[in-house]
């Protein structure tokens, strides 16, 4: 006896890759930028920051912290130092002195270098500390790469050298793109 009607499977799966067709890659002034050639200008970036001896952070909350941290376990093994802020007697110490808005920017003041690259990984593309992070990285000159989601004018999207949007506003649908866009920029990454 079945209790998932293979319709609704079906359903699911085509309004997935539905979404994920539909994504938005910007660059850094708004202008859209077709995917391929954003995963191209981010796999530059990954490269040329790997050269250079730089670290690649990345940053997330909640199910987007957890993307965040396995892909500094993927960069690491495939031979990229990737770094992330979010230990959690860091993150605790951080957000009890500083406050939670400054639980990553405060790390990556001291931690971050002009060599880095920073991605930034938020659903809402609205956390403030998702925002301050990318605001130190900014003062830094560092790179930047965000992923988002939810609402099209999300305040994230306009910080990155490139800006990946998941037009969706269910967190397992725009988390899932997010993990593939992560893939697609290491899986390139590795190949080119």
């Amino acid at each position: 006896m079945s209790v998932i009607d293979t319709n609704d499977t079906n359903e699911y799966l085509e309004k997935f890759v539905g979404s994920l067709k539909k994504t938005e890659v910007t660059d850094n002034v708004g202008n859209a930028v077709e995917f391929s050639k954003g995963i191209e200008k981010c796999v530059f970036l990954v490269k040329e920051f790997s050269e250079r001896k730089g670290t690649l952070w990345f940053v997330g909350n909640g199910g987007s912290a957890s993307i965040a941290g396995h892909q500094v376990t993927d960069f690491i093994r495939n031979g990229f130092k990737a770094m992330s802020p979010m230990d959690y007697s860091l993150i605790t110490c951080m957000a009890n002195d500083c406050g939670y808005e400054q639980v990553f920017s405060e790390s990556l003041n001291i931690l971050m270098e002009k060599t880095d690259l920073l991605i930034t990984i938020s659903s809402s593309g609205q956390s403030k500390n998702i925002l301050n992070a990318a605001e130190i990285a900014t003062k830094k000159g560092c790179e930047i790469i965000t992923m988002s989601g939810f609402k099209f004018d999300n305040p994230l999207r306009k910080m990155g050298s490139v800006n990946f949007y998941a037009p969706s506003n269910s967190y397992r649908t725009v988390e899932s793109a997010h993990l593939f866009f992560c893939n697609c920029i290491l899986d390139f990454s590795l190949s080119s």
